[in-house]
């Protein structure tokens, strides 16, 4: 399944970077999922943080969908370079391959398969 952002995600990234996100369409991982999210900038840096903020009520609930964070910034870069460079400066560490960003459902219309698009 494959998502496109219609409308600013939440977060703590300037309004200007999540704006960019606006039209693109991403492959998620998995369906649609409630779970603990944190700021992109205030976010915990290790699983012991990550229990920490749990616990401390540090993290919030957000219904989403999980996306590759590097492959979402790579289309990003094709679309709004310098928006793609402020998650590359603030977040290098979740641009591995491995890392993940959780897109609000109220940000997003899933795809079709039958209307997918590349973007």
């Amino acid at each position: 399944m494959k998502i496109t952002i219609v409308r600013t995600p939440l977060g703590e990234a300037p309004e200007w970077v999540r704006e960019a996100w606006i039209g693109l369409t991403f492959p998620v991982i998995g369906a649609k999922q409630r779970m603990a999210a944190y700021g992109v900038l205030t976010r915990p840096r290790n699983w012991f943080a990550q229990v920490w903020a749990n616990l401390t009520g540090k993290s919030f609930e957000m219904t989403g969908y999980l996306v590759n964070a590097k492959l979402a910034v790579d289309l990003l870069a094709e679309h709004q370079l310098e928006a793609a460079a402020w998650w590359r400066e603030h977040l290098p560490d979740r641009l591995d391959g491995e890392g993940q960003f959780l897109f609000d459902a109220d940000a997003c219309e899933e795809v079709s398969s039958s209307a997918d698009r590349a973007v």
